[in-house]
């Protein structure tokens, strides 16, 4: 239910094998006021899209970083000479 009254369905986009509620159990939703039909669950919807795109990041850190620093390395070799 919005701040004003509304009654909004909201169905989680979250699929797992094991569920964190119960059918009439109180949880809650956070929502933009002005499009209530975006919403995000409290609990796992709240932070699985921050946790794919973490281990992305750090993934191509790790991949990229060395890669950069190797090129500044040798950048600095080629200017001192």
């Amino acid at each position: 239910m919005t701040e004003k009254g509304d009654i909004i369905t909201y169905y989680s986009t979250t699929f797992t094998n094991f569920n964190d509620f119960v059918v009439g159990q109180k949880v809650r939703v956070y929502y933009d006021a002005g499009n209530p039909q975006t919403a995000t669950l409290e609990g796992k919807d709240g932070w699985i899209l921050s946790t794919v795109f973490g281990i992305f990041g750090l993934v191509m850190c790790l991949i990229f970083y060395p890669a950069f620093i190797k090129q500044l390395i040798g950048l600095r070799k080629n200017r001192d000479l």
